[in-house]
């Protein structure tokens, strides 16, 4: 192509086999090291997080959602929330 069009220029691609975005795609992180620190009561520590806007609302209008996590049992409680500022009124 570059004898039969004028004003193309002409570069060298150097290819190892390797595609340097593929590979930084595929690069893992370390896994978090292990934590003695662990609760040994039940409701000792609770880990606590809110989510939302979500695009669109539940069958009862709601837009976000509060999530608590025992640290000992895992266990989980999820309470929805039309707004942000309801996190307080139901506790």
């Amino acid at each position: 192509m570059i004898q039969i069009v004028l004003g193309v220029l002409y570069f060298q691609i150097e290819y190892d086999g390797k595609c340097k975005g593929h590979a930084l795609g595929k690069n893992i992180r370390e896994p978090f090291p292990n934590n003695d620190n662990r609760s040994n009561k039940y409701l000792y520590l609770i880990h606590s997080n809110i989510c939302g806007p979500m695009p669109m609302k539940s069958l009862g209008g709601s837009l976000y959602y509060v999530t608590f996590i025992d640290d000992l049992s895992y266990k989980a409680w999820i309470y929805l929330l039309k707004t942000k500022d309801e996190v307080f009124d139901n506790f």
